[in-house]
């Protein structure tokens, strides 16, 4: 169970790394997933 978990996540931390690089420079690597998260 954990580990399907923690992969999903992984994958999901991956896609939104991608989308943060296609995007935009190392500032907004750091604001967008916070805001996204929360």
């Amino acid at each position: 169970k954990l580990a399907k978990k923690l992969r999903s996540k992984g994958r999901e931390m991956l896609k939104d790394y991608a989308n943060r690089v296609i995007n935009g420079g190392p500032e907004e690597e750091a604001a967008v997933p916070a805001a996204r998260r929360r």
